[in-house]
């Protein structure tokens, strides 16, 4: 899996991946370790690349540099409490493949999306799944990017972009 994510990561220009040093866990919320990892691999310039399995994250705000990569279909970021999955503002690049992003069908709470993300300018989503919130799964503002071969599924709405001016979808 590793040699076919670094592979991969190589393919799309971007720096050497290094592997989570997290296990997945279907019932624990994981976002402090995966803050760290991420952020680590943000500070560091690579890709943060997670194994398959389930990771119970909530209202993780992701770093400048943000890549993370998973095994599409099988790497899967569920919400661990109503609100937002991911939040992200006043980035330059942030780059999400092959994940899950899973609402797990939580209520919605106060937020109005699964990932918000605001004054994104290098925003690439690709061969991921947005799934199972009663909100928008992804609400841009001001973002500028491109959202490919990704899939939507029971959701209000699938995304929602706001004065998003060079955004490809």
């Amino acid at each position: 899996f590793l040699a076919a994510g670094l592979a991969g990561v190589a393919a799309a220009g971007g720096s050497p991946a290094v592997a989570a040093a997290i296990e997945p866990e279907p019932v624990a919320d994981r976002a402090e370790a995966l803050r760290r990892a991420v952020a680590a691999a943000a500070a560091d310039d690579r890709t943060l690349v997670l194994p398959p399995g389930p990771f119970r994250v909530a209202g993780l705000d992701l770093p400048q540099g943000t890549r993370i990569a998973g095994t599409p279909g099988a790497t899967r970021l569920l919400a661990a409490a109503p609100g937002p999955l991911l939040t992200a503002r006043g980035l330059k690049d942030l780059r999400l493949e092959g994940l899950v992003l899973d609402g797990a069908a939580l209520p919605a709470g106060e937020a109005d999306a699964l990932v918000a993300l605001e004054d994104v300018d290098g925003l690439v989503i690709e061969d991921c799944t947005v799934q199972d919130a009663p909100m928008r799964g992804l609400a841009l503002q001001h973002c500028a990017g491109r959202i490919a071969t990704s899939r939507f599924m029971r959701l209000d709405t699938a995304i929602y972009a706001n004065d998003s001016l060079g955004l490809a979808i």
